[in-house]
């Protein structure tokens, strides 16, 4: 308070500018009061803003400036020097916070007035509040920064301990080259048989210090590698012997091994030089269009595909166009990476943007690699796959068919299935879509199978709207015609279908 004895005003500190005070006494025993003494003449208080000169002590609008101006010399110790006075060191996450307040607060440190005034204008629970966050966010850097430490440090402790047993080795030899040394010398010999024996000596030891050295060098050069094979997408090759994959070939493909993956392929690419084979370096799977690329016209089969004559100059054309494009590109898949990344895709059922970070691509690479490989693989499988005919069906008929219907004439397991579609706006549209089975919306197809689980090429059906019935469906479908007169087909108890099959023959 402000005391006076002759003119009883008890008033804030704060409330005057500094200058017009005095105080008295130290630490909680500090009293101030008006300085009338200095300030005795008339008109002899100034203004330290506008410089008027005032009768009376002017009074202070900000007392905000007299908390600054007083408790500007007891700022505290700053973090790094109290934890030196307490003889500890200061823990990582605080050192990443008071980088991260250094970066905030810009180069000088000097800050605009607009700044400042939000900063003062800030209250402890919301400060409080950005410090935690900020403390949040440098503790999760940090683990990520240690975890990635950690794992390059046992990399780097694995090479040391390997140099380390060379390193033994290498002294090892040495400690035996003084044990002979000390018994060449310990040995009278003649003068020529001494060099002699020293000089094959040296020669051994410089052969050893050779292959010591070779064997650094390629412990570097494999300490060189691992740290450039960081990050690196995943590839075709490394479904081979020693690839991150080789291990778990048969869990993202759909075969055991990588080299019967790289057969298929071979076998589907036609590149073998046979008649009508397409040239070394452009299969069927190579350079294939993606889907972006097919114009409307030729979607809807107004326009003809362009020509796969490897003679015609559109051909050619065309090829020097995608050779252009790889060249430009950063990093290219092969087409072995593509199938790939189709089998990851299709085989371990994860989706498009996880397939799309391991092979280090977007995710709408992914969409139209994958409906570009799907076309490819349906028109191979059929290929592989025709209709059987009826010796081959005879020669390998199960037995257990024979015993259940006394007959070697079943020609087709037939059922249905179905799966989920979008819901669509027109009324009708999705009256016929809507499955009372599913309760959803879906589209239905059939398949068959031989009596032996195989499907062949034109077994599926193509799709039709799920409210369909079975009957009604196999009836539209004409799917009953794949198998020959005299034939029979197994179905559930939902096909009502004997009459179809009898007027099918």
């Amino acid at each position: 308070l402000l005391s006076n004895e002759k003119k009883e005003i008890f008033l804030y500190p704060w409330h005057f500018f500094k200058d017009h005070l005095k105080c008295t006494g130290e630490g909680t025993e500090q009293k101030w009061s008006l300085d009338y003494e200095r300030f005795s003449p008339k008109k002899a208080y100034q203004h330290p803003n506008d410089g008027e000169r005032y009768d009376f002590p002017p009074p202070r609008m900000m007392p905000r400036d007299f908390c600054n101006q007083e408790f500007e010399t007891r700022r505290q110790t700053p973090p790094v020097e109290r934890w030196v006075n307490y003889g500890q060191s200061m823990p990582e996450w605080l050192w990443d916070i008071l980088i991260l307040d250094e970066e905030n607060s810009g180069n000088g440190g000097d800050e605009s007035p607009r700044k400042k005034s939000k900063l003062q204008a800030k209250t402890p629970a919301q400060l409080e509040k950005e410090v935690k966050m900020w403390k949040r966010r440098s503790l999760q850097q940090h683990q990520k920064s240690k975890e990635a430490e950690r794992k390059h440090n046992e990399e780097v402790e694995m090479l040391n301990q390997k140099f380390a047993r060379m390193v033994s080795k290498e002294q090892k030899h040495k400690d035996e080259v003084e044990k002979l040394n000390e018994k060449f010398s310990s040995m009278v010999l003649s003068k020529d048989e001494v060099i002699e024996r020293q000089r094959r000596e040296n020669e051994e030891l410089k052969k050893i210090i050779a292959d010591l050295q070779k064997e650094l060098k390629e412990t570097k050069e494999e300490l060189e590698r691992c740290r450039k094979a960081k990050g690196k997408p995943l590839c075709f090759d490394d479904l081979f012997e020693g690839g991150i994959l080789s291990k778990h070939v048969d869990a993202f493909t759909f075969f055991p091994t990588a080299e019967i993956n790289d057969a298929f392929l071979e076998l589907i690419n036609f590149t073998d030089g046979s008649e009508g084979s397409f040239p070394v370096g452009d299969g069927l799977c190579e350079n294939l269009r993606s889907y972006k690329d097919v114009s409307w016209a030729e979607r809807k089969g107004e326009v003809s595909p362009p020509s796969m004559n490897p003679d015609s100059e559109k051909y050619q054309t065309r090829l020097k166009k995608i050779n252009a494009g790889k060249a430009r590109q950063k990093y290219e898949l092969t087409w072995k990476d593509e199938f790939l990344a189709f089998s990851v895709y299709r085989r371990a059922g994860v989706t498009q943007d996880f397939v799309a970070s391991l092979f280090g691509i977007s995710q709408s690479q992914i969409h139209y690699i994958d409906r570009a490989w799907l076309q490819v693989m349906d028109t191979a499988l059929q290929e592989m796959f025709p209709r059987p005919t009826r010796s081959q069906m005879l020669r390998n008929y199960p037995t257990r068919f024979i015993e259940a219907d006394g007959h070697a004439r079943c020609w087709l397991l037939l059922d249905a299935f179905e799966i989920f579609t979008q819901q669509s706006s027109n009324v009708n549209l999705s009256s016929a879509t809507h499955s009372s089975y599913k309760g959803h919306s879906t589209a239905k197809f059939l398949g068959a199978v031989d009596p032996i689980g195989c499907p062949f090429k034109d077994s599926v059906t193509d799709g039709y709207p799920g409210k369909i019935s079975d009957d009604k469906f196999t009836e539209k479908s004409s799917i009953l015609r794949q198998v020959p007169f005299g034939g029979t087909s197994k179905v559930d108890k939902g096909f009502i279908v004997d009459n179809l099959g009898a007027h099918e023959g």
